[in-house]
């Protein structure tokens, strides 16, 4: 009979083939494929079938009822087929009542005797198909309904009590177990609560009475056995099933696998997280005393009761602990805003206490570090009304308690105690009568108890917060707990904010860096290597090459002019320290009461027209090298702080009451003998031997000879390249003028003759006489009442640009004498600008356009 097979959905069907005989599996396979059929696979033996079932789910099977050696196609159907709920249809070569009975008990959809015609075989398995899809879309209804119940069931619950009962009530009669474990997850707070560990033979009967002897246990959830059934869950998305006893292995150390009864018999487990969106709430775990006995539920159910389970206890919690929860997400948000707001750390600060007064009761709150040595702020703020605050600094609190910084320091380890701690009452009185900070804050704000939470960031910064009450038992244990879970964003917060202020400082020091080397650019350094081939000038150059590399404090002494800048910047480069900035300071050119400020640095508002923070000529020397010229000159009271900063290492800016440690070189330069400075008493003696360590003693340039010539020749080149003119070189006379002359002014005296004599003569050998007040040669057309030439060989070189350059180097010749008389203090009742009746702006611009600087 000729069947022509028209096919829809169940052509698509897969068909596995399970026969020990090959030539009757091929002629299966060859008939339904001719029937439109996919022949999943053929396979001669019930591990065969197992293996490839594994693998991938078919349709329906083709099984033969004797697979030879004594097995039966039943083993298959009860071990794989219905656990996975897979069709089947038996195949058997006779019937008999023995076969009869075995193939009923496993309930196949039908029996086909061998041989099999196609129409018999294409008629059964229509029908199996057909059979078990309406068998799937009745288990789909059932499994809405089952669902919608659950739904309804769960929505109940009010009480944590029970939403236990009737999630137990859900699970048991669908996924039977013998044991179950109920948890409440906190990530955030790295905690889990079990609210149920165990539940040996529950019945609908048990009552909320024996839920509540259960007890609730909260422990770290990071580690935990529950943790990693959970995270096995969040890579598939589907329940996770394992052998309990494999489980027990990989957690040896869990106390709630220890002296549990019965605990050995556990077997198979499955467990699944119960989430609200993508954030997980907890966990159910089933376990069953049978190996395995999971491994053919349906997956997808339990997922989807747990789902259920879920938004209930979603629910119940909100009116508990995730109301906490939430407040204190909240509060921990609102402390990183109040971080985030405000200019400086006295308002940040203010925020901070604002946020945390409506949930710690406390008068007085503190804010510091356990150190000296850093940038973090010390604050303090008292309570007066419901919003109204008083801040007070540690100088006030140091002023009001008479106390001195040193002492503060000395007693603020006793204070800070390593671990967070309440104290009151006797612990409290005790506290303040061994220690002298505690017995202030006591004295002044009449506090009674204190709440204490020390931590540290993670660049091993020691940070404080206090609370102080003005009642006893105020502080509870909750109240710690609150502020400590506070703290771990609360510290993030704190870190990434005092990174902030490190980094603004840096960028303050890098732009101070950028003026102050675009100020060395700008300034001319005719000698920036040193000319000398004179005995004494070897001796320098030794001493020079002999200290650099040591890194030791460096006194160079000589007169006014001989180079000492120079050499000073000679032993930086040749130092471990040239790659960072060489940092110079004119003590003598600095006013007495902007001096402070320039070396240490100040605080915004530390004193009238500090409208910002500054940092002083020594942090901007950090890493490289300080130079203070004419150090004679610095007032006694600053040499007091100049020699702690030596000592120490480290500055204090001016209306700060912190430390910064610092690496720096010190090298200074005097023209004065300091010891008979010292002898005068104009200068500290603790100071002079801090420096005298390797003097530099730099010869005046009489002493030089031949050296004369050679640094006029090169101020001669370099003033003529500039021109683009060769240098005539001097007259014979003029070398011995020059060699003869005592150089009073040293090398700054030849380089201003020079210039001054190739501004007129820039055509033939320079004729120059330093004795005359202009240091030209004697002319009969020379104006003696000038200090430059302005003799000419003919009327037609005078011209508008040659008046224009007399002028100026009239001008630049006057500006210099003065600036010599007054050691080249600018500002000042005894500086050059008040001699020249003019501004001290006006005379610093000036100087700038002209040229006119001390190492020109």
């Amino acid at each position: 009979m000729n069947t022509k097979l028209n096919l829809t959905t169940s052509a698509q069907a897969s068909i596995l083939i399970v026969d020990d005989e090959y030539i009757i599996a091929q002629g299966l396979k060859d008939m339904i494929t001719a029937m439109g059929y996919q022949v999943l696979d053929m396979a001669h033996s019930i591990t065969d079938a197992q293996e490839i079932i594994k693998d991938k789910k078919p349709d329906l099977v083709l099984l033969d009822f004797e697979l030879g050696q004594q097995k039966y196609g039943t083993t298959l159907a009860e071990e794989t087929l219905i656990p996975q709920q897979i069709p089947f249809i038996f195949i058997t070569s006779h019937i008999s009542d023995s076969v009869l009975s075995k193939a009923k008990h496993t309930n196949p959809y039908s029996y086909l005797i061998k041989p099999v015609t196609k129409e018999q075989l294409f008629s059964n398995i229509e029908l199996a198909l057909y059979k078990s899809e309406n068998e799937a879309i009745k288990k789909e209804q059932l499994f809405k309904e089952t669902l919608l119940q659950m739904s309804k069931q769960l929505a109940t619950a009010t009480t944590i009590q029970e939403l236990l009962r009737i999630s137990i009530n859900v699970i048991e009669p669908v996924f039977s177990f013998s044991e179950i474990g109920f948890f409440v997850i906190d990530k955030l707070q790295n905690t889990r609560t079990d609210l149920m560990a165990k539940y040996p033979d529950f019945t609908q009967k048990q009552t909320d009475k024996d839920i509540n002897s259960l007890g609730l246990e909260t422990s770290p959830y990071i580690g935990s056995s529950v943790e990693y059934l959970c995270n096995q869950t969040e890579k598939t998305n589907l329940p996770f099933r394992a052998n309990f006893q494999e489980l027990i292995s990989k957690f040896p150390d869990v106390k709630e696998f220890k002296n549990v009864p019965g605990i050995n018999k556990w077997q198979d487990t499955l467990a699944y997280n119960l989430k609200v969106g993508d954030v997980t709430i907890g966990a159910i775990s089933i376990v069953s005393q049978k190996r395995d006995f999971y491994a053919n539920y349906n997956l997808e159910l339990f997922k989807s009761i747990c789902d259920q389970i879920a938004v209930a206890l979603n629910g119940v919690l909100s009116k508990d602990s995730i109301v906490k929860q939430r407040l204190e997400s909240e509060l921990q948000v609102k402390l990183i805003n109040a971080l985030n707001t405000g200019a400086n750390w006295k308002e940040k600060l203010l925020a901070v206490t604002t946020t945390l007064q409506p949930r710690i009761p406390f008068d007085v709150v503190f804010y510091g570090s356990s150190k000296k040595i850093t940038n973090e702020p010390h604050l303090g703020f008292q309570r007066l009304g419901v919003s109204e605050y008083r801040s007070f600094t540690l100088d006030d609190f140091l002023r009001l308690n008479q106390m001195s910084e040193e002492t503060y320091y000395r007693e603020k380890p006793r204070f800070i105690l390593s671990l967070p701690g309440i104290l009151e009452k006797e612990e409290y009185d005790q506290l303040c009568e061994d220690n002298r900070i505690a017995q202030g804050i006591r004295n002044i704000f009449g506090t009674r108890s204190m709440l204490l939470l020390p931590f540290e960031t993670t660049k091993g910064q020691e940070l404080y917060i206090v609370f102080f009450s003005k009642e006893d038992n105020v502080f509870k244990p909750g109240h710690m707990q609150l502020v400590q879970k506070l703290m771990v964003s609360f510290k993030l917060a704190m870190e990434k904010q005092l990174a902030y202020d490190e980094i603004n400082s840096l960028n303050d020091k890098l732009r101070l860096e950028k003026n102050y080397l675009e100020e060395e650019l700008n300034m001319r350094y005719d000698f920036g290597n040193m000319i000398g081939e004179s005995d004494a000038m070897n001796a320098v150059f030794s001493q020079v090459r002999e200290v650099a590399q040591l890194d030791t404090h460096v006194l160079i002494q000589g007169e006014t002019g001989t180079g000492k800048e120079l050499i000073a910047r000679a032993i930086h480069e040749n130092s471990s320290r040239k790659k960072h900035l060489m940092v110079r300071v004119n003590c003598a050119a600095l006013p007495a009461n902007i001096i402070e400020s320039e070396l240490f640095g100040h605080t915004k508002g530390a004193f009238t027209g500090a409208i910002k923070e500054r940092i002083g000529k020594f942090e901007l020397a950090d890493k490289g090298t300080i130079f203070l010229d004419e150090i004679s000159e610095l007032p006694l009271e600053l040499q007091a702080k100049l020699l702690r900063v030596i000592q120490e290492k480290e500055v204090e800016r001016l209306g700060s009451n912190t430390l910064k440690k610092l690496d720096f070189r010190l090298i200074v330069a005097t023209n004065r003998d300091l010891k008979e400075e010292v002898d005068k008493g104009n200068f500290r003696s603790d100071l002079f031997y801090r420096l005298h360590i390797f003097p530099i003693y730099m010869p005046p340039l009489r002493l030089r000879g031949n050296d004369i010539l050679l640094i006029g020749r090169s101020v001669g080149e370099r003033f003529t390249s500039k021109l683009g003119i060769p240098f005539k070189g001097f007259t014979q006379e003029t070398e011995k003028r020059l060699l003869s002359y005592s150089w009073p002014g040293n090398v700054r005296e030849l380089q201003n003759i020079i210039e001054q004599a190739l501004v007129i003569n820039r055509t033939k050998p320079l004729d120059i006489n330093p004795d005359n007040q202009d240091g030209t040669a004697t002319s009969k057309k020379a104006n003696n009442n000038l200090p430059i030439d302005i003799s000419l060989d003919s009327p037609e070189e005078l011209s508008i640009q040659r008046i224009k350059e007399y002028k100026e180097a009239l001008e630049k010749a006057c500006i210099e004498t003065v600036l010599e008389h007054t050691k080249w203090r600018v500002s000042g009742p005894k500086g050059a600008a008040k001699i020249l009746d003019m501004n001290a702006s006006t005379l610093d611009s000036r100087m700038t356009r002209l040229g006119i600087n001390r190492n020109s």
